[in-house]
């Protein structure tokens, strides 16, 4: 029997969500938008809410720690600078057409799906997602419908794990659309609904690497999955920034006007060999009440020690925030120590056990 006791919600700008350190909304841009937008959101986060920024698995941004007040200007302040209302979360390609093998927009038909949101049927679960790959960079994306490209304006619609339309893109999105409102009507992620695949899966994608991805664009991976405010400022301060998005994977593009910078902040990784990039860990205590264990002093501690220990998730009580569902090694704090899954070689036991953290019990 599992100890986790996950929440199960999906904050929005409209409707945030109640957490140990404050009110949490969510935004996940669809493409990139200019830095004076991301100077706005920097500026909302310091005074209506911690300073604390999150990057999620789907390609969001989350504000941490907001007032009633600052949430309710939320709605106002934010959309004004760029940032729209979505659900269900439209996760879009990192590069769109700046990616030299898209074979179509991402971020365009994405935007043509954006207003046909707010009329879908009341039930629709949350954390549906609807994933828009023209690259196939997003395979390893979780998402319950998924629309790739497979040749210029040819689409392929995913439900579940199944293939089957095939289309141009404006027709197959508003097949997505149908599925969309059918999920709504069966208040259900797709597993009752899903239908036999009808056609073979795309050959398989490949995710961009950090670092330069063209002249003048690049990826780069906040540590932990995570900023402060002053680290997005310092972002927002690299020479020749005109435009940055968050992409799938805790990531973020950053378009520049020239080149791409020859140096980085010591808090972002550019290299995929960056033992920070496997570890991904909640807010922890002392930032969340709800905590039991201050997660990312910890995560810092693994990286800088534990170079071969793997994609891991820490998490400071047993609702498991931001965890990924996806096998991923997987420690949450109890009242006694951590409760641990997924560490089928020990590893995650092993290095917790050699800082004299108990692991007391094992979550199947």
């Amino acid at each position: 029997m599992s100890l986790y006791q996950p929440r199960g919600e999906c904050p929005t700008l409209s409707q945030p969500m109640a957490t140990g350190d404050g009110l949490l909304l969510r935004l996940t841009p669809i493409a990139p938008l200019d830095k004076s937008a991301w100077t706005v959101l920097a500026d909302f986060a310091a005074q209506h809410g911690n300073g604390l920024l999150d990057l999620t698995l789907r390609g969001g941004i989350q504000v941490r720690g907001l007032s009633a007040q600052g949430a309710a200007l939320a709605p106002e302040t934010l959309p004004a600078a760029g940032f729209a209302e979505q659900s269900p979360v439209l996760a879009t390609d990192p590069l769109g057409l700046d990616d030299p093998h898209a074979w179509g927009d991402s971020h365009a038909l994405a935007a043509s799906v954006a207003p046909h949101l707010p009329g879908l049927p009341p039930g629709l679960p949350a954390k549906v997602t609807l994933a828009l790959d023209a690259a196939g960079r997003l395979d390893d994306l979780a998402a319950d419908l998924r629309l790739r490209w497979v040749e210029k304006d040819r689409v392929r619609l995913a439900v579940g794990p199944s293939w089957v339309a095939e289309d141009t893109a404006d027709q197959i999105a508003a097949q997505a659309l149908d599925w969309l409102r059918r999920l709504a009507k069966a208040g259900s992620r797709a597993v009752p609904l899903a239908p036999s695949p009808t056609l073979p899966a795309p050959p398989s994608g490949t995710a961009l690497p950090l670092g330069p991805v063209t002249g003048s664009i690049a990826l780069a991976a906040p540590a932990f999955g995570a900023l402060t405010v002053a680290e997005l400022r310092a972002v927002l301060a690299l020479p020749g920034l005109v435009r940055l998005r968050p992409a799938a994977g805790r990531r973020l593009t950053l378009w520049f006007a020239a080149t791409v910078p020859s140096q980085w902040p010591d808090f972002l990784a550019v290299d995929g060999n960056d033992p920070r990039l496997g570890i991904s860990a909640c807010i922890g205590a002392p930032g969340c009440a709800a905590a039991l264990q201050a997660t990312r002093t910890l995560a810092q501690t693994l990286a800088a020690t534990d170079a071969a220990l793997g994609s891991l998730h820490l998490s400071g009580c047993v609702k498991a925030c931001g965890a990924p569902r996806d096998g991923t090694a997987h420690a949450a704090a109890t009242p006694t120590g951590w409760a641990i899954t997924n560490d089928h070689d020990g590893r995650l036991r092993a290095a917790l056990a050699l800082r004299g953290e108990k692991a007391d019990g094992l979550c199947v």
